[in-house]
């Protein structure tokens, strides 16, 4: 078949030859025949013509006779050996057969790389292999489509070839689908023939981590292994600590994919980067790389513990309990909260214990939010009537970071609760005080279950009542009538209130409660008797006297007489704490005081180092939360409520206990023997891991094999690096020298290395990364345990893209094989045409 021309610019020439023969044609002064002039006129034509269509080289594809197969035999260690000397048998056999026909054929080994090799060569690896020694590195590696590209180079273009894959088809490199689909498009067949997997006795350590990457001493830290096997067997388990034998289990192990998981628990006793390691001793093994994996643990010295409480001396029992458990603890009163983020780094986790959200401003709720996402600092709430919802953490940045939240369903034996809140809109409310005012109100409808009502009366010079009672399930018209409520006018409280004592005696909740707001002064009038009425009915009312110009003593009063609460504050923004804490005060179904008995979920990392089956103490009473979707119950109550959980928040985490640590409802736990090993356990688990304050630093491995270390700096409040730094750093593997690594700045207070690491199973130890800040001297550590090729894990999932070829044939190894065709120049033919066209020319002018 006839191929365009490799020279088509050469035919050009014809446009200038074709008319230069006719011109001196028909200027001929030969004294011939006509007929021979035209003839021989013809011939040169011809061959002027052949000539130049010859310099355009038109060529022509020819079917070429010979074939060529290549035979890539799988020898990684995944494979059974004698399944691969069996396979060999056969491929001999059909490389013979190839041969005797006059047809091309190679064999090459295939694992870690591409290996010509000859039968009888490959017969003595094989047999070096069954024996443990021989190149083992090569075979630590199933690089299968990096073989199939390289066998691509090794064919010729004169031959119709085949790739013959033989193959346990689980590759530990790329997927061979890109690598397939390239030789399809090149036009080169590959054929697939499977081989089996290891059948020997076999079984690997999959994954060793410990619950943490950085501990404190004392710490217990839970370690987990996966150990998978290809036949069940019994093994010895063995927790190794700088490669001494630490703790040993037996068990039996089972051929299941997802592997058996074996857990150890021990105490993290010396400062500095300890080596911990899981190593197996099965019954039967074929290999021994696969049976360890290392993992490097931090361990730093004392940790420290601010603990806010009121009365701090409440917490005294606590505080030594921990001081015996190496824990630094300070403990002081709710004004003890540090103002700054950078005085509230020193501390490494910050407990608030009966601290009502309302003597806090919002900008240290705002703060401690930050310490726990930003710093990685760790935040408990222990329970009260001043925490979770009764301390008015309700929707507040506290509240985000604890794994709870202060709604809960009410049980339907509670009493149903009436509220009327009645609130100061006069002209002195404007601005930020009345939009916190109708934030609260919104709140403490919310809190409120479907069989609650609620009213709410707006009061200047005269009362308004903004929403009658109305059902608490409405919570949309309540809150759009909220939504309304605007200032403007004097100061007038006795109408209001008196309205609201009648709305609540014509309501048939069990429980009555008035809540007042108040900036400014009001009118004399009979407040006591009017209040003495309205608790005579039944009602409670609570009062919240706001700024230095509330008529304080006078809504003192009122309370007292009101058998409600007195606050007082000059911060607007504590309004809707206030609000909160009020309202499921008065709803009496926050509490549950009884004598409770704790269930344990012993399988949690935090719960280290106590015995499944612990009896743990009871309580006397909880505070009732809910728990978000994605927090972690450590304890509950019997009837399934949160005792404790556990979640992470940002680079840091949040714990709840809703129960206390006083005499008041953990009399029990205080004298626990076990007490303060385990409530250090507890507290260990949200400790602020970093080295350093202001430095956060992650690594992970790639699948490739690359080790990814990234240094973020903390950020101010205009989010800007809390410091400016220029970071270096060095790489140590093994025992090898250390060399300097680039560090690069990927952001704003962003660094970024990409580490490359040996991942060769004679290269089985520890790789340190050492980073130096050159403008403050800072050090920091980070260390990588390298582990055995991902070759000796017991993966069984092969590629589709292998599986799905079409199978190999050995017995006829090149049927079917289209015969390949290759280019044939026909200038040689052209020209020998054109000089025999010329020589008739010549003979018909002479003759």
């Amino acid at each position: 078949m006839l191929r365009p021309f490799t020279d088509p610019e050469s035919l050009l020439a014809l446009g200038v030859v074709l008319p230069l023969l006719a011109l001196g044609f028909a200027r001929t002064l030969a004294d011939r025949p006509r007929g021979l002039l035209w003839a021989a006129f013809a011939c040169r034509v011809m061959a002027a013509l052949l000539l130049i269509v010859g310099l355009a080289n038109p060529h022509r594809r020819q079917p070429m006779p010979g074939r060529q197969v290549l035979f890539l035999l799988d020898v990684s260690a995944s494979v059974d050996l004698e399944a691969v000397e069996q396979e060999l048998a056969e491929i001999e056999t059909a490389m013979k057969d190839l041969r005797s026909r006059g047809q091309g054929t190679e064999l090459y080994a295939l694992a870690q790389g591409l290996r010509r090799v000859e039968v009888a060569d490959l017969r003595q690896w094989i047999t070096l292999w069954k024996k443990g020694a021989g190149d083992t590195d090569f075979r630590s590696a199933s690089s299968l489509a990096e073989g199939l590209r390289a066998a691509r180079l090794a064919l010729p273009a004169d031959r119709a070839a085949r790739l013959v894959l033989c193959s346990d088809a689980v590759p530990t490199g790329d997927a061979a689908s890109a690598a397939v689909e390239q030789l399809r498009t090149e036009g080169v067949e590959v054929r697939f023939r499977p081989l089996a997997a290891q059948r020997a006795a076999e079984a690997a350590v999959v994954s060793f981590q410990p619950a943490a990457q950085a501990a404190f001493e004392g710490e217990v830290m839970r370690f987990s292994a996966v150990i998978q096997a290809n036949q069940s067997m019994p093994s010895r388990v063995r927790l190794t600590h700088q490669g001494v034998v630490f703790a040993e289990k037996k068990l039996t192990l089972t051929a299941d994919d997802a592997g058996t998981r074996v857990e150890f628990d021990a105490p993290m006793s010396v400062s500095g980067p300890a080596v911990w390691g899981v190593e197996i001793v099965p019954e039967k093994d074929q290999y021994t790389v696969n049976n360890r994996r290392q993992a490097v643990v931090r361990v730093r010295g004392k940790p420290r513990l601010l603990i806010l409480h009121e009365p701090p001396s409440a917490m005294q029992a606590l505080a030594q309990a921990l001081r015996a458990q190496r824990f630094e603890v300070d403990v002081r009163p709710h004004r003890g909260l540090p103002a700054r983020l950078e005085e509230l780094a020193a501390f490494d986790a910050v407990v608030l214990s009966n601290i009502p959200a309302s003597v806090l401003p919002a900008a240290r709720l705002d703060l401690l939010r930050q310490y726990v996402a930003d710093l990685g600092g760790g935040l408990a709430m222990l329970g009260s009537d001043n925490s979770f919802g009764l301390g008015g953490y309700h929707r507040t940045p506290v509240e985000e970071v604890l794994p709870l939240v202060s709604r809960f369903e009410k049980e339907t034996e509670k009493p149903s609760m009436a509220l009327a809140l009645v609130i100061d809109k006069s002209g002195s409310m404007s601005g930020q005080p009345i939009a916190l005012a109708r934030q609260a109100a919104k709140m403490a409808v919310e809190l409120l279950s479907a069989r609650d009502q609620a009213a709410v009366i707006g009061f200047d010079s005269e009362p308004q009542v903004i929403c009658g009672m109305t059902s608490a399930s409405d919570v949309g018209t309540l809150q759009a009538a909220i939504d309304s409520l605007d200032s403007g006018g004097g100061t007038d409280l006795f109408p209001a209130l008196s309205s609201a004592g009648e709305m609540l005696a014509l309501s048939s909740a069990r429980i009555k409660h008035v809540i007042v707001l108040s900036d400014g002064q009001t009118p004399e009038a009979d407040y006591l008797s009017l209040t003495q009425r309205i608790a005579d009915q039944g009602a409670t009312v609570s009062t919240i006297a706001l700024g230095a110009d509330a008529a304080r003593e006078l809504l003192r009063a009122i309370s007292e007489a009101g058998r409600g609460r007195y606050y007082e504050t000059v911060d607007p923004s504590t309004v809707p704490q206030i609000f909160t804490r009020e309202t499921l005060q008065a709803s009496r179904g926050a509490i549950q005081e009884d004598l409770f008995l704790p269930v344990a979920n012993f399988d949690h990392p935090l719960m280290a180092g106590l015995s499944p089956g612990t009896d743990l103490p009871p309580i006397l009473g909880y505070v009732m939360t809910q728990a978000k979707p994605a927090s972690e119950l450590l304890l509950q109550v019997e009837n399934g409520d949160p005792l404790l959980a556990y979640g992470r928040f940002g680079l840091g985490a949040g714990l709840a206990y809703t129960s206390d640590l006083t005499e008041a409802w953990g009399p029990e736990w205080l004298a626990w023997e076990q007490a303060g090993t385990f409530w250090a356990q507890i507290f260990r688990g949200i400790l602020r891991r970093q080295e350093s304050p202001g430095l956060a630093i992650s690594s992970e491995v790639s699948p490739s094999g690359e080790w990814h270390v990234t240094l973020r700096q903390d950020r101010n409040a205009e989010s800007e690096p809390t410091r400016p730094s220029r970071w270096t750093g060095q790489l140590a593997e093994g025992d090898a020298a250390p060399q300097s690594v680039p560090v690069e700045e990927t952001g704003l207070g962003r660094f970024e290395l990409h580490l490359p690491i040996d991942p060769t199973p004679t290269h089985e130890g520890t790789a340190s990364l050492r980073l130096r800040d050159l403008d403050t001297g800072e050090l920091a550590v980070r260390y990588h345990q390298a582990t055995y090729p991902p070759e000796y894990q017991l993966r069984t999932t092969p590629d589709a893209a292998l599986t799905t070829l079409p199978r190999a044939d050995l017995s006829r190894a090149d049927a079917d094989l289209a015969a390949v065709t290759a280019p044939q120049s026909l200038r040689p033919l052209l020209w020998l045409t054109a000089l025999a066209f010329l020589l008739l020319g010549v003979f018909l002018r002479r003759v």
